[in-house]
């Protein structure tokens, strides 16, 4: 209730008592129950009949208090949710101080996720109407530059991303238009780009290697995550295992059943990687994280998981992402591969070794 309208509902009681202010009480009484047949209106409650009770009080908080006690008194609560204590209040502006650029939904779901909202949690236009009254969230625009990284030098971190375009006559046939390109975070330059019919590691690749041979090789790239609808991503950083534990492990981080010898486990992950390739539809893409500390035991057991079929077939991707050591193992495995600047080797092992000794292929 605004200032305006108590001060109109104290007015319209003061009309009500002020005639009898000096009479004795006998002549009080009989006025008041005179008034109590009578309808009165008062702002925001509209016409309201007002008992003797009523009006005493009223005459007690005016001798009292003056013209202020006529005024309807003010919740304790008002501005304020029943389910929110003044705790969880002061935890709201603590937490709209430390990030004072979040949107009131941000807002919610981070409290709503520590519990501070109550129980069952209150909603979140109560929430909204709160921060907006108290003014806890900033309603101006942005001063300072934001970007979502910020490099110091070129080639440090690169960003890449996929556009989907318009549909586009391609051998004969409609197919989308997508774009993937690579962006320097410091100078904000495009480094590589091309126009591919699929968001796939293949389309990646071209560009990769377009930006390297232009540009030299970044520290680090981010790139969007793989399209859930034709890649399933599995990600170890445990390269150390010995060559069994290796394929124990590839069998469980694929969710199949324990095997007891190792020809049953080979045949198991194969067979999941052509089930997921030809009945679902997805591509099995395996990343080996610190493959530096791959021995050359692992790196032959890998290779043989892949003899089955024609080399020319590719039920699955596997990413090994090492330090420059990576290399040196490389080549001792297979001397035929040699010296690369790049300290990341993807490649497709479902090919020959021998013939599929590029880095970032």
């Amino acid at each position: 209730m605004d200032k305006d309208i108590r001060e109109s509902i104290a007015l319209t009681r003061f009309q009500i008592i002020s005639p009898i202010l000096a009479e004795p009480k006998r002549a009080q009484n009989d006025y008041f129950r005179e008034q109590a047949g009578k309808e009165h209106i008062f702002a925001r409650y509209g016409t309201r009949r007002i008992s003797v009770s009523a009006m005493k009080a009223w005459l007690k908080a005016y001798r009292k208090k003056g013209f202020d006690g006529l005024k309807p008194k003010t919740r304790t609560d008002c501005g304020r949710p029943k389910r929110l204590d003044d705790d969880s209040i002061k935890t709201i502006a603590i937490k709209c101080k430390a990030y004072p650029y979040w949107t009131a939904q941000m807002l919610y779901e981070d409290l709503k996720r520590q519990g501070v909202l109550g129980e069952p949690p209150i909603h979140y236009n109560t929430l909204l109407r709160l921060v907006k009254e108290h003014g806890f969230l900033s309603t101006g625009s942005r001063s300072d530059v934001r970007k979502a990284f910020e490099q110091d030098n070129v080639n440090e971190l690169w960003v890449c991303d996929f556009m989907h375009g318009p549909s586009v006559k391609c051998v004969g046939r409609s197919a989308k238009a997508i774009l993937c390109a690579i962006i320097d975070d410091h100078s904000r330059m495009v480094v590589g780009h091309a126009f591919q019919t699929s968001e796939t590691i293949s389309a990646l690749t071209l560009v990769l290697k377009e930006a390297f041979l232009t540009h030299g090789i970044c520290k680090r790239l981010y790139v969007d995550g793989l399209n859930e609808n034709i890649y399933r991503t599995f990600y170890t950083p445990l390269s150390t295992l010995r060559r069994a534990d290796l394929l124990c492990h590839i069998n469980r981080l694929m969710g199949l059943g324990h095997r007891v010898s190792k020809s049953a486990v080979y045949q198991q992950i194969q067979k999941a990687f052509i089930e997921s390739k030809e009945q679902v539809g997805k591509t099995i893409f395996l990343i080996i994280d610190e493959a530096h500390l791959l021995q050359t035991g692992p790196l032959e057991e890998l290779r043989l998981l892949t003899n089955f079929k024609m080399d020319s077939y590719d039920p699955f991707i596997l990413v090994l992402s090492g330090q420059s050591d990576l290399r040196r193992t490389m080549s001792s495995w297979n001397p035929s591969i040699s010296a690369s600047p790049f300290d990341i080797i993807c490649r497709d092992w479902t090919r020959s070794r021998a013939s599929n000794t590029s880095n970032i292929t």
